[in-house]
């Protein structure tokens, strides 16, 4: 009998094999990830796609989508990655991620296409497997995020009916390159010939090089912040505000669940993007994005999990996202004192995250994940000294009494952030019994 951990042990089989060169992109994989479609009787046609790439706030643009086209009554798939406690949080259908048998069972029908399709590798089966399973499910509509890059992703096989880029910063710089023009074509290599495409606003050289490769592909290209305008409401911990109008029309002012000025960005990008699906015959109503918007859900963001001291979790991993949280935490978290409990992978700007979160930490403790997939904090505590930090620093490899020592450093009226890593922050959710829907 075929079962869920058989699913899993194929699924992991996958993801051990090794990248055809370290530190590269692989060329091949869309084509990889275009043949399994193929094999799968392309279930990626069967619905249009919302495309979304850029360095911070993807997760947040596929989360304030899914909600508010679900609002509007639709059945809608959202595929995301990393995941922060279980492999089904890549795919979900209406807020909820897919259940162990429908997995099993889809897993078990295409492992022989796995293995019969030369190369396949990890990216490329999540991703297809994602699209397959949405058509499984009947959707109406799906939003499917790019793991690294855009052009090279394997979800990159999709023709969506809109492309979306993100805030792009500098991140995987060993693989998309170290100026924001060459970052912005690797994320650009979304946009599709005659295909609506939509941007966050974006430094100089980067809104540059996505309007020229717009313009080259004869793709209606909406920058926000000049094609579309907003205004962001100062922030409160109720959610964040943001006002949206074009050259001429009436403004219109929006609220998301999700905390922090720039969420107010995301979803200036999430109702552009959305009013674009009327091409494929999706129009969203103002209400649907209230309804959405007010009731979007997406974990380990400034996310509130305890009080007494106040828990927040936020998986800012590099320092664009690092400064987006220490903004936030002026803003609307003044308890003192604050205790940042951080771990981070090697590959990160770690140096670069902490020079932004340290000066508001009165303690600091360094920790790791229990899977190894994060460093050894003795070494993170070598870096924390390189960047000039000349506070205490608590090293202790197990976030369970990383978390214990924090709090009682914290007190009953401080503050605890637990930051740096998606597995750091996963986990702490797994140990406080938090569980994904």
């Amino acid at each position: 009998m075929f079962t869920y951990d058989d699913a899993i042990a194929v699924l992991m089989h996958y993801a051990s094999k090794l990248p055809v060169k370290p530190n590269t992109q692989d060329p091949q994989r869309p084509a990889r990830a275009r043949a399994l479609l193929g094999a799968m009787g392309d279930p990626h046609l069967k619905y249009p796609v919302i495309h979304v790439t850029g360095t911070k706030g993807k997760g947040s643009v596929c989360a304030m989508g899914a909600s508010i086209l679900k609002a509007q009554g639709l059945r809608v798939g959202m595929y995301t990655s990393p995941n922060l406690q279980d492999l089904r949080e890549r795919f979900n259908v209406n807020g909820v991620m897919v259940d162990k048998d429908t997995l099993t069972t889809a897993v078990q029908r295409l492992a022989p296409i796995f293995e019969r399709t030369n190369g396949a590798r990890y990216p490329e089966v999540m991703a297809t497997l994602a699209l397959y399973l949405f058509a499984q499910h009947n959707v109406d509509v799906a939003l499917v995020e790019v793991s690294v890059g855009g052009r090279l992703d394997a979800t990159n096989a999709v023709y969506p009916a809109v492309s979306v880029i993100t805030s792009i910063s500098y991140d995987h710089i060993h693989l998309l390159g170290n100026t924001l023009k060459d970052i912005a074509w690797e994320k650009g290599g979304i946009i599709k010939p005659g295909i609506p495409a939509v941007s966050a606003p974006q430094a100089q050289e980067a809104a540059e090089e996505l309007t020229r490769l717009a313009a080259e592909r004869g793709s209606p290209f909406t920058l926000v912040g000049r094609d579309v305008q907003f205004e962001s409401a100062a922030p409160t911990i109720e959610g964040q505000s943001v006002t949206l109008w074009r050259a001429g029309s009436e403004k219109d002012t929006y609220t998301t669940a999700l905390l922090g000025a720039h969420q107010a960005i995301n979803a200036a990008v999430t109702i552009t993007a959305l009013r674009q699906l009327n091409i494929v015959g999706i129009d969203v109503s103002e209400q649907a994005i209230h309804d959405g918007l007010r009731s979007v859900v997406w974990a380990g963001r400034l996310e509130i999990v305890g009080h007494n001291p106040l828990l927040l979790l936020d998986s800012a991993h590099n320092p664009e996202s690092a400064v987006k949280l220490s903004e936030a935490l002026e803003a609307l978290f003044p308890q003192r004192p604050r205790v940042l409990v951080y771990g981070s992978k090697t590959t990160k700007d770690i140096g670069g995250t902490l020079k932004e979160l340290l000066p508001l930490a009165d303690h600091l403790v360094l920790t790791r994940s229990s899977d190894g997939m994060t460093d050894d904090p003795t070494h993170l505590a070598a870096i924390v000294r390189e960047v000039g930090y000349n506070g205490a620093i608590l090293v202790e490899p197990n976030l369970s009494l990383a978390l214990d020592k924090a709090r009682a450093n914290a007190g009953s009226a401080g503050l605890v952030l637990v930051t740096g890593s998606m597995f750091i922050v996963g986990e702490t959710r797994t140990l406080l019994g938090l569980y994904p829907r």
